[in-house]
């Protein structure tokens, strides 16, 4: 129970954090979407000169893939309180694996195509980032999410499994 305490404590933190973040960064691309002036920003340790609609469009998938990846850490944080609370085979539990999977997959192509396609676009330059060993990789970043998809089954297995336990004496 201890390491689940701790868990909950450090998801509490990362969403706390998060939703900061996402709020100043909200500020900042409305900044970059209707200011006159161009921005420098550096997002992801990607270097972005906000002067065209092209760099604004990416910004606004970049924010969106953000929205998503908070959210799915806040559906984690329900999933660890229902499991402090030793509800673990619930319906609500299946359902947020679910989604947490769905969002993690969303937001990382959100996040991967747009920026192939902007740099394909304005800078002529085509190329993939297979960055192995970052915890920013697009690889692990999907295999995250399917790995929470694959949990959600794995736990409707687990609750069809306990009810039918329940029902026999």
């Amino acid at each position: 129970m201890k390491k689940l305490n701790i868990l909950k404590t450090l998801l509490d933190l990362f969403f706390f954090f998060g939703i900061l973040s996402f709020g100043a960064v909200c500020i900042f691309v409305m900044i970059a979407l209707f200011g006159e002036e161009p921005m420098n920003l550096k997002v992801n340790g990607k270097d972005l000169m906000v002067d065209n609609w092209g760099a604004r469009s990416l910004l606004v998938f970049w924010l969106i893939a953000a929205a998503l990846f908070v959210k799915a850490i806040q559906l984690l944080r329900r999933n660890v309180k229902s499991f402090v609370k030793r509800e673990i085979f619930t319906d609500e539990v299946v359902r947020n694996f679910s989604y947490i999977g769905w969002c993690l997959l969303i937001s990382t192509f959100v996040y991967g195509v747009p920026s192939f396609i902007y740099r394909a676009i304005v800078h002529e330059k085509v190329g993939l980032d297979l960055e192995i060993g970052s915890f920013d990789s697009g690889i692990l970043s999907v295999a995250l999410a399917l790995f929470f998809m694959v949990l959600s089954e794995v736990f409707k297995i687990a609750k069809n499994l306990k009810e039918e336990n329940d029902l026999t004496l």
